[in-house]
């Protein structure tokens, strides 16, 4: 495919873990600090680097747990394949 003359050069399609990871990185720290900073520094005045500070601590918690589960599951759905065992499908309404 031609466009203005110039040869179309076709880009590698590759995504894997480190940019992943990055990409999830960034939408956190550009949705939860860039757009919410105002509004906690209003309300938390000069103990707004704190409340980061404790959100940041809760985020760690939260992703130290989605890893365990990860590193235990890694198949895609990992939450469903963690809770199907126990519950061997019984309250599953789709199967």
């Amino acid at each position: 495919m031609r466009f203005n003359g110039a040869a179309a050069t076709t880009l590698k399609r590759r995504l894997g873990l480190p940019l992943l990871v990055l990409y999830g990185t960034g939408i956190t720290i550009g949705a939860g600090i860039y757009v919410l900073i105002g509004a906690v520094a209003g309300h938390a005045g000069v103990y707004a680097p704190w409340s980061f500070f404790l959100a940041a601590v809760i985020m760690a918690l939260t992703v130290a747990s989605y890893i365990e589960l990860s590193t235990r599951f890694p198949v895609s759905a990992g939450e469903a394949a963690y809770i199907r065992p126990p519950s061997n499908g019984a309250h599953s309404r789709f199967r």
